[in-house]
């Protein structure tokens, strides 16, 4: 059990209507047990199929599942999401009611209600089936009972990043997969979006167990739906290097593809070593705790994309430590980033950023519909001197020969990455001053700021 709240993420989304809300996902303590059961109870039970159809109107099953989501948050896993508003107390807006499996079950418990039983005998039917455990190799895994947003928040991404959620929750629980018999289409769509795998599959209308079809008139399907860290950390080596400092000080690291596993660390890094160094996030998002929930935010996106460039430091006998990185998204001509902002200060440094870009003129000049591009690369400083930073940048190019992709280019906005991009190779396609750059509604808000962005790109 876990003793305390842990927060997992941070977030601001928009519906298509273009109203805003933040909300952050962290795993629920057991004082709030009475509330996530009044949110699954409302909000779950009503919605999800075999429930609704099964459960709901029977208030004997009712309360046998009610105590069992009630179990559940007292073990200290549960996820919930939380509006956050200024002056208010935090409110529930999502849950997802997720216990640790066990290979060597505890016994055979006796539950009350006939219909709870039919359901959940279903459902470990459907599990078992799915053979988690010799799947991936593991002796217990997160599993769930019940995911759910309540109705006025739909729209706002809450489903997707509460189940985004459980990786790091998994990672630092030590617990290596996570699994799930997903019973609606929408959590289905979901789990698949963010790399689930199914690995059973049975239509309502003709499930059988033990001779009955409890289920018949139910349309949709069942899917044991599982990740495990191994399928999260699948590593795609780009390059692998020994290098030596003036000093004399050896460093041996690997450049691959980050992982999702990765997610959490990665924003650590980028936010104290990249934010605190690059001269356009120095001058505003960095004081401005919106503008860097936005980057936070978009560097998340890109990262589960499975297109980002990390460098980890090997040691024999030690985990390999992240210390370089390079957020690295592909862009595809005619696709607009629907990603909204909340912050200010980000809000001005992308339309820099992108007149810097449309005036580079990419897919026109190298005649190509999509190429690699980059949003943030950072080392640590206490691994300055070892060539990192260009290391990662020539490993741009095994990544678009793994992507299909012929052009990397990049908004370089530091002498220092400018300087090393020129080394490399990659030509200058345009160039804005910051004190002499002027936005529409604000002027010159980058007026002290010395230096210049510079679009610059490299044909494979």
């Amino acid at each position: 059990m876990l003793k305390k709240v842990v927060k997992l993420g941070d977030f601001v989304e928009e519906r298509s209507n273009g109203e805003k809300i933040r909300y952050i996902v962290q795993t629920a303590p057991p004082e709030m047990e009475d509330a996530v059961v009044e949110h699954m109870t409302t909000f779950f039970l009503p919605r999800e199929p075999m429930c609704s159809h099964r459960i709901l109107g029977d208030p004997v099953s009712t309360k046998t599942l009610q105590e069992l989501w009630r179990e559940a948050v007292q073990g200290g896993t549960t996820l919930v999401a939380l509006q956050i508003v200024d002056g208010e107390e935090p409110k529930i807006i999502g849950a997802n009611v997720t216990p640790i499996s066990e290979k060597t079950p505890a016994g055979d418990k006796h539950f009350e209600g006939d219909n709870f039983n039919d359901v959940l005998e279903a459902l470990i039917d459907v599990a078992q089936r799915g053979n988690i455990y010799e799947k991936y190799g593991v002796d217990r895994y997160m599993t769930g009972y019940g995911l759910s947003v309540d109705r006025d928040y739909h729209g706002y991404k809450i489903g997707q990043r509460i189940l985004e959620c459980r990786r790091p929750l998994c990672k630092l629980l030590g617990v290596e997969a996570t699994g799930t018999v997903f019973t609606a289409s929408s959590s289905q769509h979901i789990a698949a979006k963010i790399g689930f795998e199914t690995l059973a599959e049975f239509e309502y209308s003709t499930y059988t167990v033990n001779g009955k079809k409890p289920f018949a008139d139910l349309p949709g399907k069942m899917l044991m739906m599982a990740t495990s860290s191994r399928r999260m950390s699948k590593v795609v080596k780009l390059g692998e290097f020994v290098e030596q400092r003036r000093n004399g000080d050896k460093l041996r690291f690997i450049v691959q593809i980050a992982t999702p596993d990765m997610t959490e660390d990665i924003i650590h890094l980028m936010t104290e070593f990249f934010m605190t160094r690059e001269p356009l996030t120095q001058a505003g998002v960095l004081g401005d705790p919106a503008s860097t929930r936005d980057l936070h935010n978009l560097w998340r996106e890109e990262i589960a994309r499975g297109t980002s460039i990390a460098a980890l430091e090997v040691k024999e006998g030690k985990d390999p430590k992240l210390f370089g990185v390079n957020i690295t998204p592909v862009c595809v001509k005619g696709e607009k980033h629907d990603s909204k902002l909340e912050g200010e200060h980000s809000g001005t440094l992308f339309k820099l950023l992108d007149e810097v870009t449309a005036m580079g003129n990419v897919y026109e000049r190298y005649g190509v519909t999509k190429y690699l591009s980059g949003m943030g690369l950072a080392v640590d400083a206490d691994y300055h001197g070892f060539n990192a930073g260009r290391r990662i940048l020539e490993c741009r190019r095994p990544l678009c020969q793994h992507l299909g992709i012929q052009v990397t280019a990049t908004v370089f906005t530091a002498p220092a990455s400018q300087h090393i991009a020129s080394k490399l190779g990659f030509e200058t396609l345009s160039e804005l001053n910051y004190a002499t750059y002027e936005d529409k509604e604000k002027g010159h808000p980058f007026a002290s700021v010395p230096g210049k962005a510079v679009m610059m790109a490299l044909k494979y």
